[in-house]
């Protein structure tokens, strides 16, 4: 398979980059509020959600992930002002 066999244009690649940082960054922020107990296991839920949420994007969409990783970075601000 030769670099032409990919349909991802490296505009595609860094976008889809780009929401795999974001969500990395929102992932740290929520495990990072150390919550135990019943508040524990809303944290893993919503670090499920992310994951998930990032998966089902379809990566040659370039809108829907500029639009996903805006959502993303915007859920970020709201969980650094606690």
């Amino acid at each position: 398979m030769g670099p032409d066999s990919s349909s991802w244009r490296m505009g595609d690649v860094a976008a889809f980059d780009a929401l795999c940082d974001a969500a990395n960054f929102l992932i740290a922020l929520i495990a990072s509020s150390g919550r135990e107990g019943d508040a524990g296991a809303s944290t893993q839920a919503q670090i499920a959600e992310i994951r998930e949420t990032v998966f089902a994007v379809d990566g040659h969409d370039r809108a829907a992930v500029k639009q996903m990783t805006a959502d993303l970075l915007q859920r970020a601000r709201e969980t650094a002002r606690g």
